[in-house]
């Protein structure tokens, strides 16, 4: 009885080395994490809606990670990766019917807003009002007016 007890903890014993076999340690490679770059820039536009096409019109550009729009400065932040191209990023909101700081939006586009997006009703409005209230508004060309005005 004794030696078959033995014979059985020794083939557990056996079975148990036999059944471990070594696994090759895996080669870690160093993980490329990709370069961010960030841009602010000015984005025209008027609420909430604008808020919602501006920046799905920032995410569809490839590269893109995180985009903010805000609202009351008219700013927007963009990061991405090193393939964002910053050129592509206007033209996408341009072609949304926004103005940015480089490009504005083709009056095709701009009509084609919803009207509680549309924007530039408030900039003639004000052109509008300073008119009749005598004054210019301050443009390049009106500055030019005014200090010729000035030195005759």
């Amino acid at each position: 009885m004794k030696k078959l007890i033995l014979l059985l903890i020794f083939a557990m014993l056996l079975f148990t080395a036999c059944a471990k076999k070594e696994v090759p340690p895996v080669e870690e490679k160093p993980v490329e994490v990709p370069k961010v770059t960030s841009m602010n820039f000015i984005v025209q536009g008027e609420g909430e809606i604008a808020k919602k096409l501006i920046e799905g019109a920032v995410h569809s550009v490839k590269g893109v990670t995180e985009v903010n729009w805000d609202m009351d400065k008219k700013t927007i932040k963009i990061s991405g990766t090193d393939e964002l191209v910053w050129e592509d990023v206007h033209s996408a909101i341009a072609a949304a019917g926004f103005d940015t700081s480089v490009m504005n939006a083709t009056d095709e586009a701009y009509d084609a807003l919803p009207e509680e997006a549309k924007y530039r009703k408030e900039i003639t409005e004000k052109k509008a009002t300073l008119r009749e209230n005598g004054k210019e508004p301050k443009t390049k060309s009106g500055r030019i007016k005014a200090k010729r005005q000035k030195a005759e």
